[in-house]
């Protein structure tokens, strides 16, 4: 149902894997009675995932983790299997990601620090795993008002996401198109 990048796309030829997705760094599955969700790698005493040697960094702690798949079953409880399945990937992935972000930047803070970089390795270490649905979702809660159920059932795809942020930044604040 959901998986996240790890630090590489693929485990090293050979690999065992531990989960039904072996790139994600956790899973997590809701059945309207009831959810689980499983860690790949989790390491207690350092608060970190460690898959294939590489150990996350912060802001990619195990709580971020924990909390992120725990959303996700939070949400598809809430909304049910069906609705929660057809959100678009901005929220679906963008709303875990700001729970489960410990010290969240504020929306000017991540916009200026994502300007127009594609999402790479180096910015999901330093910005959470997706960065750049973060930034929406962060948008619509905190400049728009949205409510957190307003969120959860708005039908706006990315790129309508993106124009309407894009669209209600005033001149000169140095929003630059991010794609």
């Amino acid at each position: 149902m959901h998986s996240r990048q790890a630090a590489r796309s693929h485990p090293p030829a050979g690999a065992s894997t531990d989960l039904p997705a072996p790139e994600a760094g956790g899973v997590a599955y809701f059945y309207g009675f009831g959810g689980s969700a499983f860690l790949s790698g989790a390491n207690f005493e350092t608060g970190r995932l460690i898959k294939w040697g590489y150990v996350t960094t912060p802001p990619r702690t195990l709580a971020y983790f924990c909390a992120h798949e725990l959303t996700h079953i939070v949400v598809g409880e809430h909304l049910g299997v069906i609705q929660s399945e057809r959100q678009p990937k901005w929220v679906h992935e963008g709303f875990p990601d700001y729970v489960g972000i410990e010290h969240r930047q504020t929306f000017e803070a991540l916009r200026d620090a994502l300007g127009d970089r594609p999402v790479d390795i180096p910015m999901m270490q330093a910005y959470g795993a997706y960065p750049q649905f973060r930034l929406l979702v962060t948008f619509f809660l905190e400049k728009k008002g949205w409510s957190v159920g307003e969120l959860l059932r708005t039908k706006l795809t990315f790129e309508q996401a993106m124009a309407v942020m894009r669209s209600d930044q005033e001149p000169g604040t140095g929003f630059r198109d991010l794609r």
